[in-house]
C-alpha cells in the first residue's frame, strides 16, 4: 500500500498506478457494501463486498516493487539500498500519512462515534495501534480496521532485503511456490479452527497467512526481469480476462459463503482456500497485464489515472472514517442506506482528502527520504 513506484519506464509507472489507483476503489468499494448492508442483499453487493480483493493486488504489487533491487537485472544493474537508507524510505513512505490519519480517526471518533456505535479505545491499545501493531492484537477503531493489513505490510518490509538475496539464487521458483501453498494451507486451517478468536484472525490477516499474494508479485517480477517467454499469449487484454473470470469464480459459493445482512458469513475451510488461492490469481493476472512489455493504452498515462495512483495510500486510510461522518452527518441507518449515492459520495470525499494528504504530508516525507537520489545517489 505504501510502495513507491520503481520501474524503469514511464509506461510502467502509468500502468501500476492505475492498478494502484484500481486495488483502492475496490478496498472502498467493499466498506461501503457493508455499511450499507449491500453485501448481503444483492448481486452488486455480493461482487463490491469481494473488492477485498485490493488488498491481494496491494501485496503482489508490494512485492513486485519493494523486491526488485535485490533481484538481479541484466539490463539495468542497480546497486541494492542500505539496510538505513531502506529502513528510512518504508517508515517515510507508510508513517507520516498513517499517523495523520489515525490522529484525524480518533478525532472523528470522539465527536461522532456514538451516532454510529463507535466505542473508544483503551490506551493500551492505541499505543498498540500507532506502532502498526493491530494485525497483532486485532483490536483498532472501527473506522480503521482496514489497517491490519499495514501490519502484515510492515512485516514483509522487515524480510525484503533477506528475501530477495534468498530468492535471487536458484530455485526461486520452488521457494516462491511452496510460500503459495502454504499460505493458502493456513487459509484452510483457519477456517477449520486452528487458533480461536483473535489468536486465529490474527493468523490469518498475517504475512504467512497471506504469503501466497506476496508470492505472485515477486513471481511476476522473476519473469518479467528474466525475460521469459509465457506459454500463453502475453497481452494486457488476456490477462485482464483471466483476472475478470478469477474475481468472478470468487463470488461464488466456491469461495463465498453464504450472505446476511450486512456481510459475509464465516467460510468453510475449503471456501477460504479457493479465495485465497483466486485472489492471488486476480492479483498475479493484473500485475503480468501491467508489467506487459510494449505500448499501453493511452488512459493509464492520463493526468486522473496517475493522480489517483499517488493518493491511493490515502484513499486506503481515509476512507472508512469518511464513511463514518456521512453515516453520521446524514443520519442513515447501518445496513440500511442505498448503496450507489453513498458508494459515489464516499469516493468522492475520500479523493478529496486524500490528495491534501498527498500534497502535504506524503510526498513531502517522500522528498526527504529520497534526498539523497537528488544529490546524485544512485537508485
Amino acid at each position: 500500500m505504501g510502495a513507491d513506484t520503481q520501474t524503469g519506464s514511464e509506461r510502467r509507472i502509468a500502468a501500476l498506478d492505475a492498478l494502484r489507483a484500481l486495488a483502492a476503489f475496490l478496498v472502498l468499494a467493499s466498506h461501503v457494501a457493508f455499511w450499507t448492508g449491500e453485501a448481503g442483499w444483492s448481486g452488486v453487493g455480493i461482487i463490491a463486498a469481494r473488492g477485498d480483493v485490493g488488498v491481494a493486488v496491494f501485496f503482489a504489487l508490494s512485492a513486485f516493487l519493494l523486491v526488485s533491487p535485490w533481484w538481479p537485472d541484466p539490463v539495468a544493474p542497480r546497486t541494492r539500498p542500505g539496510a538505513g537508507r531502506y529502513a528510512l524510505r518504508r517508515a517515510g513512505r507508510l508513517l507520516p500519512a498513517y499517523w495523520v490519519a489515525f490522529i484525524g480517526v480518533l478525532a472523528v471518533g470522539a465527536a461522532v462515534g456514538g451516532r454510529t456505535g463507535a466505542r473508544p479505545l483503551p490506551g493500551v491499545h492505541l499505543i498498540g495501534d500507532a506502532l502498526l501493531l493491530q494485525g497483532f492484537t486485532q483490536v483498532t477503531p472501527q473506522t480503521f480496521t482496514q489497517t491490519w493489513s499495514l501490519t502484515t505490510e510492515l512485516c514483509f518490509y522487515a524480510i525484503v532485503p533477506a528475501l530477495g538475496a534468498v530468492l535471487a539464487r536458484r530455485r526461486a521458483a520452488t521457494v516462491l511456490a511452496a510460500a503459495a501453498v502454504l499460505g493458502i494451507a493456513v487459509q484452510g486451517l483457519v477456517a477449520a479452527g486452528l487458533g480461536h478468536g483473535r489468536v486465529g484472525a490474527a493468523l490469518g490477516m498475517s504475512l504467512l497467512g497471506h504469503a501466497a499474494w506476496f508470492a505472485v508479485g515477486i513471481a511476476v517480477l522473476g519473469l518479467r526481469r528474466g525475460g521469459r517467454r509465457l506459454p500463453v499469449p502475453d497481452d494486457g487484454g488476456t490477462w485482464i480476462l483471466v483476472a475478470a473470470a478469477a474475481f468472478a469464480l470468487s463470488c461464488t459459493p466456491l469461495a463465498s459463503p453464504g450472505t446476511g445482512p450486512g456481510g459475509l458469513a464465516a467460510p468453510h475451510p475449503g471456501q477460504a482456500m479457493a479465495k485465497e488461492a483466486l485472489f492471488a490469481l486476480v492479483a498475479g493476472a493484473l500485475l503480468l497485464a501491467a508489467t506487459v512489455p510494449g505500448r499501453s493504452p493511452a488512459w493509464v498515462a492520463a493526468p486522473l489515472v496517475r493522480h489517483l495512483g499517488r493518493v491511493s495510500y490515502g484513499v486506503f486510510l481515509w476512507h472508512l472514517v469518511v464513511l463514518q461522518v456521512v453515516f453520521a452527518g446524514l443520519r442513515l441507518p447501518l445496513f440500511g442506506a442505498p448503496f450507489g449515492w453513498v458508494l459515489v459520495l464516499v469516493t468522492t470525499a475520500t479523493v478529496a482528502v486524500a490528495s491534501l494528504s498527498w500534497r502535504f504530508v506524503e510526498a513531502p516525507a517522500i522528498r526527504a527520504t529520497h534526498r539523497d537520489d537528488r544529490a546524485g545517489a544512485r537508485p
